[in-house]
């Protein structure tokens, strides 16, 4: 199987610099994040994809929208949605504070730890490769893309805890 991963597109929160994981909060691709998506649709050209798999945030299926146009096969599966970070609509930096001491582990009230995400993700991972499918797009989140190229990767939790994720980059693994 190839399993594409990509970041959703740059947003309004993302210039803003909050958390965000609730979906009726108005979070939308910005300008670049419509070009950045679009950009993407052109290196996506070359493969066969089968699904598409977004989280249940509207900028997930947003980027869809640009870079796989008319796709007949998307599938939104909130395993990959964003870290509920108890922070909802607040600054990052206020997030990434609160958790420095133990940022794996520690959560806010109402949110999630590093570790939640990952074994939420694993869990996506785990009906994946069960899928049959040949080629899948996933459109995500900073986290969830990070603990996907960990895993596929071999790398450790401190390893993924620390890549960084443009919106809109593509990366390509195969399963094992």
């Amino acid at each position: 199987m190839k399993i594409l991963l990509t970041r959703h597109g740059h947003t309004n929160f993302n210039e803003l610099g909050l958390c965000n994981a609730d979906p009726s909060v108005d979070v939308f691709l910005t300008k670049k994040g419509i070009e950045q998506a679009e950009s993407l649709r052109f290196r996506l050209e070359k493969y066969s994809i089968q699904t598409v798999y977004v989280s249940d945030l509207p900028r997930t299926s947003e980027t869809a929208h640009y870079c796989v146009p008319n796709h007949d096969s998307i599938i939104q599966d909130d395993r990959l949605s964003d870290i509920k970070t108890g922070f909802e609509s607040r600054p990052v930096q206020d997030f990434l504070d609160f958790i420095k001491v133990k940022p794996l582990s520690i959560k806010a009230p109402g949110g999630e730890s590093f570790y939640d995400v990952k074994a939420r993700v694993h869990s996506f991972i785990d009906t994946l490769l069960q899928s049959g499918n040949e080629c899948v797009l996933i459109i995500t989140h900073m986290d969830p893309a990070k603990i996907i190229a960990g895993f596929f990767q071999g790398l450790t939790d401190s390893e993924i805890w620390d890549l960084e994720i443009d919106n809109c980059t593509l990366l390509e693994f195969h399963d094992l």
